[in-house]
């Protein structure tokens, strides 16, 4: 956990094994820049009870405020209560900006909330270059913390939640298979300033395959992906996404 005035440059953390951490395995706050974590074991992470909101609670990786340069890859995540990934800008916050996050090559297993969250709960906040590529998520919503236990109250596998005026820039969703109980790729933010390019995924055995809440200034390029099982597979609000060459399955598909 790194306290809010500091702000480390060029930290590595690979090669541990987390167990049981009742909050969250890695915290990285205040100006943090240039991270890579690489190579971890982080297993039944979080279920801490917040007196405050009256809920339980605990996140995998996070990243608070002005976090850049991070880079999170080839890690196993099992059993996070909430989100094993999650940059957030939390409530009270204003004027941040989380730039420069690669999340790859993951492989995340049981959760209640997003496997990847980006969320905004300030206000005027940012997020810019971000990527998402090459994870495997499954199981979302099955695990010991059950989708009831969070405000949310639904799983998801990649969720993107706004504030107010948040803006958000260049999101790419690329060769991940996700499966989970709600939404496998979700998008509620506010601010779009260019398409979410959502590529080459798998997506399979939720309510939703692909849902775009938003109906203004978060349109979707989609091309590639293949949607197997799903109750909907495409759920899109704004007039300017386009779906190009996306594989749609009524029954399972194969997953390698």
């Amino acid at each position: 956990n790194t306290p809010l005035g500091a702000s480390p440059t060029n930290v590595a953390i690979h090669n541990l094994h987390i167990i049981g951490f009742a909050r969250a395995s890695i915290n990285i706050q205040g100006d943090s820049t240039n991270w890579h974590i690489h190579d971890n074991d982080f297993y039944a992470i979080g279920g801490m009870y917040n007196v405050t909101s009256k809920w339980y609670h605990g996140s995998g990786i996070q990243m608070t405020h002005n976090a850049n340069n991070i880079e999170i890859n080839n890690n196993t995540l099992v059993q996070t209560f909430d989100s094993p990934i999650t940059p957030q800008h939390f409530g009270g916050s204003s004027n941040g900006h989380m730039h420069d996050l690669h999340f790859h090559d993951n492989y995340i297993d049981r959760w209640a909330l997003g496997a990847v969250e980006m969320a905004d709960f300030g206000t005027n906040n940012r997020f810019s270059r971000v990527t998402i590529e090459d994870n495997t998520a499954i199981n979302g919503g099955l695990g010991f913390s059950s989708i009831g236990d969070t405000p949310q109250g639904v799983t998801d596998g990649f969720q993107v939640r706004g504030g107010n005026s948040s803006v958000f820039s260049d999101l790419v969703i690329r060769r991940n298979k996700v499966n989970t109980a709600h939404a496998n790729v979700v998008i509620g933010g506010s601010n779009f300033t260019n398409a979410i390019l959502v590529e080459d995924n798998t997506l399979w055995g939720a309510d939703y395959g692909i849902r775009n809440k938003r109906i203004d200034s978060a349109y979707l390029y989609a091309t590639g992906n293949r949607l197997c099982d799903n109750a909907t597979q495409i759920n899109d609000r704004a007039a300017g996404s386009q779906y190009i060459d996306n594989t749609l399955v009524a029954g399972a598909c194969a997953v390698d």
